[in-house]
């Protein structure tokens, strides 16, 4: 679990505030070259930071680059200079004593778009061989779309790990183009990249953004950070969006990415930035801390989590049910439910209509093999998430059960389904009013009659 921080912020007081038990590496971002000869910058308030992480076991890297130093001419001309055939090996150097005299575990080649150049690789060379016989990490921050082309595969082997930055698709650089800058599927598109150039599952590290951009109404020239998206806007955490303003990833999003980061045995996540989160239930860098060590087998009581429902459990997991108990579902455990009611569903509709086409009937549950045969199918898949839970089981049961018979309903009232004003922005209005999680709120491609079952 990567997380960058700016040094740009107060870090003698933001450094007491981390959770450093759900972290195993922290970037401070940035320091640059001062002059032609690549002497580093330093600022005085990453003491603070380096210290902590220290104390709590948490790798601490410096990142170099940086977006902005991509675009400054200044910088840009200092790194093709230190880069070049001439100068590239002593800076390699003048880094690893660098780092040696700071604390520092490793390095962060965040270089990015017109600033990678043909020396780049020639570059990520002798920063190996310099920070491999200092016992010194080395890792980059690379992009598909900014300069991912100018890379070569042989860094892969060089590099201990590669920060993918599945973000900024869209953004104030291009305000006549609003919309989502990291979907999920922008994400996966961007994994793929990487992994089939060569880069190993174990070294590809996706990132995720704590962050969004304004357009419309919303524009301005920098970001959105997620603590200041949710607390201007009550209940966003469970959206993606606000409106057709501000676009941002809330906690089912991060969720998915993670559990796809699971899913694919990659290397871990990456955040950018730390100081975007909030420390409450809403907590981003807490939905990927669940995720990816695993979902809990104990009961709140002896988990220690919260006995009261979270704000976006859907109605039907709010009380269940099982073996004379009635209480709610904590937050790992509806986790397990809808993921696996998700998969559970999206199949039972490939079931019926094939894979990759259009479905123009309608859902009965007699064309899925009937409800026990739905039921035993469901459980299984939750067995195979490892969790054992008795309770689990039977509230996944019970959420299934409720939503095939609302299938049929939806079956046997087809006409007046099809007529219900629902179209767009009402759907999604109707649906965060009923505080469906955002991951279910995704267009279906199984049709309309799957996505009013999942929004259930």
């Amino acid at each position: 679990m990567v997380a960058y921080v700016p040094n740009w912020m107060d870090l003698n007081s933001f450094a007491s505030t981390i959770d450093y038990s759900k972290l195993t590496h922290i970037n401070i971002a940035f320091e640059n070259p001062v002059n032609a000869d690549g002497e580093l910058s330093f600022n005085n308030r990453n003491h603070a930071l380096i210290a902590k992480a220290r104390t709590n076991n948490v790798k601490i890297l410096v990142s170099i680059g940086g977006g902005s130093a991509s675009t400054d001419k200044t910088l840009h001309s200092r790194y093709a200079s230190l880069l070049n055939e001439t100068n590239r090996v002593e800076f390699a150097l003048r880094l690893t004593k660098y780092l040696s005299n700071h604390g520092f575990d490793g390095l962060d080649v965040d270089i990015e778009g017109p600033a990678i150049n043909k020396d780049y690789g020639a570059f990520i060379k002798e920063l190996a061989k310099a920070m491999n016989s200092n016992g010194k990490l080395l890792t980059a921050a690379l992009s598909q779309g900014y300069g991912g082309d100018n890379v070569p595969d042989s860094v892969f082997e060089q590099l201990d790990f590669v920060n993918i930055m599945a973000y900024d698709r869209a953004g104030p650089w291009n305000p006549n183009a609003p919309g989502q800058h990291s979907s999920f599927e922008f994400a996966t598109n961007n994994v793929s990249y990487w992994l089939n150039r060569g880069l190993p599952r174990t070294k590809a590290v996706l990132g995720v953004p704590f962050y969004g951009y304004g357009f419309g109404e919303a524009f301005r020239k920098r970001d959105y950070g997620y603590a200041e998206i949710i607390r201007s806007n009550p209940g966003a955490e469970i959206l993606d969006q606000i409106d057709k303003t501000i676009w941002y990833n809330g906690m089912s999003t991060i969720k998915a990415k993670s559990q796809f980061v699971v899913e694919q045995k990659l290397g871990g996540i990456m955040i950018w930035s730390l100081d975007y989160d909030v420390n409450d239930e809403r907590s981003l860098l807490s939905v990927i801390h669940r995720t990816l060590t695993g979902y809990t087998n104990s009961t709140p009581e002896r988990a220690g989590a919260s006995r009261s429902s979270a704000p976006w459990l859907i109605p039907g997991l709010r009380r269940v049910r099982s073996r004379n108990q009635t209480r709610s579902l904590s937050v790992d455990e509806t986790g397990v439910v809808l993921h696996v009611l998700q998969g559970f569903l999206e199949n039972a509709a490939e079931h019926q209509f094939g894979a990759g086409r259009r479905p123009h009937g309608q859902l009965h549950a007699s064309q899925l093999d009937g409800p026990a045969g739905l039921l035993r199918e469901f459980r299984a898949r939750v067995a195979q998430h490892g969790e054992q839970s008795q309770f689990i089981q039977d509230a996944g049961s019970q959420v299934a059960r409720d939503a095939l018979r609302l299938a049929g309903r939806v079956a046997e009232h087809q006409a007046e389904f099809d007529r219900l004003p629902l179209r767009g922005a009402a759907v999604r209005r109707e649906l965060v009013r009923k505080n469906v999680p955002s991951h279910l709120l995704r267009k279906s491609v199984y049709g309309k009659q799957v996505q009013i079952i999942r929004a259930w």
